[in-house]
């Protein structure tokens, strides 16, 4: 797997891009379906983009899109574009509410 912050466009102070990942999987979501998506090992960092709306949710195979406002925090996000993974986190989850693509790509 590729880290962020090595190649010939990297230097110290000034990532200008992201190499071309070589873990990564376009992951095509039924409406109201979870789909678990394995964390590579070694990733530390996760990227997304998608033809729709998705939440995903880090350590959780199975999330649900959410109904209503929530009583406390949860970690499901709505459309992320990149974070860092958790330390020993093995899957993510993704939904959405109708069907979308999810281009899921993993960096160490």
């Amino acid at each position: 797997m590729k880290n962020i912050g090595t190649g010939s466009n990297y230097t110290p102070n000034n990532l200008t891009a992201l190499p071309v990942s070589d873990a990564s999987r376009p992951y095509v979501l039924a409406a109201n379906t979870a789909q678990a998506v394995p964390v590579p090992a070694g990733a530390k960092y996760v990227m997304y983009s998608a033809t729709g709306d998705f939440w995903a949710e880090e350590a959780n195979a199975a999330p649900a899109v959410p109904g209503t406002t929530p009583a406390n925090d949860i970690a499901i996000e709505l459309n992320p574009d990149s974070r860092f993974i958790t330390p020993g986190t093995t899957q993510i989850g993704l939904i959405a509410a109708a069907s979308a693509t999810v281009q899921v790509a993993f960096y160490g």
